[in-house]
């Protein structure tokens, strides 16, 4: 990487079908330069000092390092000081006019000063890419990739099956992809032609945007549209306070990661074995006999937890207007959210979404017709 070459914060790279491998080589490539360019160090925030946008941060090896926040670690700083977000974003912008006053350091640095606390300042390059709390645990994206894909490759290949991924994507807030396994089907029972491969869903976040999730999945055969079943495992990034100055060791992250994912391999398990989705299944197949009112886009909205939008696309899709339908469109929609690569993040909460939806059924009496 030349000296000058920044990482690109906002940049998405997405995956799908038989692009698994340059989904992993890419992810590959950014581990490698992250491992030559990025520090993780506990740092006081008395040794942090905001200047003109940038932060210059007491290193425990001496010197200083000036930083420039990215969009997501400035949330961070917002949450970090107590400053309200619409303030904050307002001082920032107020920052880049090039007034004599440094309004934004002066606000900053009094709330960092003046309550003082250890956080986690991960850097690469001469970006803030993360300011997080002292017990954070640092679980890398390639660790998480090659581990869950190793223990999903082990189980099928004992029955001699294929895996396939159906989609993955990186961003500078997570990573996700889901995989799946492609030679045996899974059908709703009374309906044969009802076909779903079995998969697990991976996310993760080295910047605290989520916690490290792995996750049945369950895919259908005729769309390929995915909806992530509930009992996922689920990690947060919180490990064991430690002393200010700690910089993390390759081997103490490398570590954290096995100890994680030496666990997933229960998930993995449990989400490709066919006897434990027949349940779930059943109850998938028991939603074509709730007729839901078409028009509900608002009902809809709420319950869901979806925008006004999103609900009016997924109402506007369906054709036989029964529960069953309304899941399999939002599936559908979350799959072209993925395809069009601006908000892969919001893809995968959809399909999370529909997954749920499927064993609650308080949620299908409020969109019933006639109600």
């Amino acid at each position: 990487m030349a000296g000058g070459e920044k990482m690109q914060t906002e940049q998405i790279f997405g995956y799908y079908g038989n692009e698994s491998r340059q989904f992993l080589n890419n992810l590959q490539v950014i581990a490698g330069k992250k491992q030559q360019f990025e520090w993780d160090w506990r740092v006081n925030t008395l040794d942090i000092e905001a200047v003109r946008g940038k932060f210059r941060v007491q290193h425990p090896h001496g010197g200083v390092r000036e930083l420039t926040p990215t969009v997501w670690a400035h949330g961070q700083i917002a949450e970090k000081t107590g400053i309200r977000k619409e303030y904050y974003d307002k001082l920032v912008a107020e920052n880049t006019h090039g007034k004599d006053t440094d309004i934004y350091a002066e606000n900053v640095n009094y709330w960092m000063h003046n309550y003082e606390k250890v956080v986690l300042v991960r850097q690469f390059n001469d970006e803030m890419i993360a300011m997080l709390s002292d017990k954070y645990r640092v679980i890398d994206n390639y660790d998480v990739a090659m581990g869950v894909l190793k223990a999903v490759t082990e189980k099928v290949n004992k029955t001699g099956h294929q895996i396939r991924m159906a989609h993955a994507y990186i961003s500078s807030k997570s990573m996700s992809y889901t995989v799946y396994d492609e030679t045996a089907l899974v059908t709703i029972p009374g309906k044969p032609e009802e076909k779903y491969w079995l998969g697990v869903s991976v996310r993760n976040s080295e910047v605290g945007y989520t916690a490290f999730e792995a996750a049945p999945l369950i895919v259908r055969q005729v769309c390929t549209n995915g909806m992530i079943r509930e009992n996922p495992f689920r990690r947060r990034h919180i490990g064991g306070r430690g002393e200010e100055g700690d910089i993390w060791s390759d081997r103490t992250k490398i570590a954290e990661s096995e100890l994680i994912l030496s666990q997933v391999t229960d998930m993995v398990n449990y989400s490709l074995d066919e006897e434990k989705v027949q349940d779930y299944l059943s109850k998938l197949g028991d939603l074509n006999e709730i007729q839901i009112d078409p028009t509900g886009v608002e009902v809809s909205a709420t319950v869901f937890n979806i925008t006004q939008d999103e609900a009016k696309s997924i109402m506007g899709a369906l054709e036989k207007n029964t529960a069953f339908d309304f899941v399999q469109s939002m599936t559908a929609y979350a799959n072209n959210v993925l395809k069009k690569g601006d908000n892969p993040e919001r893809a995968t909460e959809l399909q999370k979404i529909a997954g749920r939806a499927v064993e609650d059924r308080k949620i299908w009496k409020l969109l019933e017709k006639g109600k």
